[in-house]
């Protein structure tokens, strides 16, 4: 089974970035994560390890973690929120340079605005039965949300699989959405960063999913 290496912002984007992209390729895979934040230069001689600073920087350490654990590839993101631009722009200057010193590691990149939440309630289908919601439940456009990460704490709060499952975790619940995500029912694909994150998943893990698949 492909074995993808996935970097993100913390435990939202580990349960809901690797089943979209299962739902993406069309094929199962086993995942390993780490948090943007704790990548970090190795303990050396006793010496404390460091943390490292800006994206490229931190993606280069990422790409070298793929290859140590043996990935067969490496899914990033990162979140525009309040950031200032360029985190994307930095990721693909790192990948690049990677690529002039070493066999190529197929790695996908995208920057989600403001945030991965946007990607999920762009489908109101799959916010509808993953919250189990009627059919003709209101979900907010992207576009009329504000900030799509309170948009969806509110729905969930309302829900009725709030009421009938008080003690279960909001995360679970982002990565039901995820996994029912049609990429058919975003309108806003391009606007929110998932049309470009899907059209680079494609281009960069195409040929392991052909590999696994048997096909030339």
């Amino acid at each position: 089974m492909i074995c993808l290496f996935f970097v993100g912002d913390g435990p939202r984007d580990e349960a809901t970035v690797p089943p979209l992209v299962r739902t993406i390729l069309q094929i199962d895979f086993s995942t390993l994560f780490q948090p943007w934040a704790r990548l970090h230069v190795a303990e050396r001689r006793g010496r404390p390890g460091r943390r490292l600073r800006g994206y490229g920087r931190k993606l280069l350490y990422a790409i070298r973690a793929a290859r140590v654990a043996q990935a067969d590839g490496l899914v990033a993101t990162v979140d525009r929120d309040k950031a200032p631009a360029g985190r994307l722009r930095r990721l693909r200057e790192a990948r690049a340079a990677d690529r002039q010193q070493a066999p190529s590691l197929p790695t996908a990149l995208a920057e989600a605005k403001p945030h991965a939440e946007a990607w999920l309630l762009d489908d109101p289908l799959a916010v509808r039965e993953a919250l189990g919601l009627p059919a003709n439940a209101q979900i907010p456009s992207v576009r009329q949300s504000r900030y799509p990460k309170h948009t969806l704490h509110e729905l969930w709060e309302r829900s009725p699989r709030k009421r009938a499952h008080p003690d279960q975790r909001e995360i679970d619940v982002l990565g039901d959405i995820a996994r029912r995500l049609d990429e058919a029912h975003c309108r806003r694909a391009r606007h929110t960063g998932f049309q470009g994150f899907a059209r680079d998943v494609r281009r960069e893990l195409g040929d392991l999913i052909r590999r696994e698949a048997g096909v030339d």
